[in-house]
């Protein structure tokens, strides 16, 4: 299996089309089985959608997809180009006082989604509530998340200790072979908080499991939200139970494998099922 992960700061960068048809000719290329986005917006104001299609999967109190929602863009994109992908779209929070702002989820197989409230908070206008999509797929014993998660907050009642908890008793412990991916927010050098929280769930980490790996950040210095950052960080993460292994874990969108296309860089697995 293919797996793609890619935080897009959607409808944010500069030369936006462009960047689009970069995403779309690499998946076309790379042929991914799924693929996580975060950051994916559509504004608040744009005309709803009559008809999003027969492979968009609602989520329970799904909120209705936009004409410019950039999942559902890609999606159009890559049937244009013969690749066909079922989607599912979960909305966050407004972002930017202008978008609406959530997680995706991209599949080759049909699934099942819901969206799961991980924050405390629950309010549009609140860029603390967060939700991610979580995937049953009816044909193989898989679940896969899509996710976009806080930074690391000392009091456990919030951010990402709290967050963090409520993944767990969603994936009831990880004890059926599970796919977390998405941007963490949680960098991977810092010990004893976010990234070492999933560690100790005892979930591996692709780029520590790939017999082959190429690129060590997912992240540039001083991007929104690390704006006190003076250095590359690996934020963004592809984890997983111990029922795969890993024969190869890349950074994408980097300036090296493919052009930058968002904030972020994307990071990608081939993985097998054990």
């Amino acid at each position: 299996m293919k797996l793609l992960s890619l935080n897009c700061h959607s409808w944010i960068e500069d030369q936006q089309e462009v960047k689009i048809k970069q995403i779309i000719d690499h998946i076309v290329q790379e042929d991914y089985d799924f693929i996580a986005l975060q950051e994916v917006n559509q504004l608040r104001e744009s005309p709803l959608l009559d008809q999003v299609g027969d492979t968009f999967f609602p989520c329970q109190d799904q909120c209705p997809i936009r004409e410019d929602n950039f999942a559902y863009v890609l999606v159009k994109g890559l049937e244009d180009q013969g690749l066909t992908y079922f989607w599912a779209w979960a909305f966050n929070h407004i972002g930017f006082d202008r978008y609406e702002e959530g997680v995706a989820l991209l599949s080759k197989r049909p699934f099942s989604p819901q969206r799961c409230l991980l924050s405390a908070e629950d309010e549009p206008e609140d860029y603390r509530t967060r939700a991610m999509i979580l995937a049953d797929f009816p044909d193989i014993d898989l679940q896969v998340a899509s996710l976009h998660l806080s930074w690391w907050s000392d009091q456990v009642e919030e951010g990402f200790q709290y967050e963090w908890d409520r993944i767990r008793k969603a994936f009831e412990n990880f004890q059926s072979p599970s796919l977390l991916m998405g941007d963490f927010n949680a960098p991977s050098h810092i010990e004893g908080e976010s990234y070492s929280l999933t560690q100790a769930a005892g979930l591996g980490d692709a780029y520590h499991l790939a017999a082959v790996c190429e690129g060590d950040y997912s992240m540039g210095p001083g991007i929104a939200g690390w704006s006190d950052t003076d250095r590359s960080q690996r934020i963004d993460l592809i984890l997983m139970t111990d029922d795969f292994e890993v024969a190869r874990y890349q950074s994408q969108f980097d300036g090296v494998r493919g052009p930058i296309v968002s904030d972020h860089y994307g990071i990608s697995a081939v993985i097998n099922l054990q």
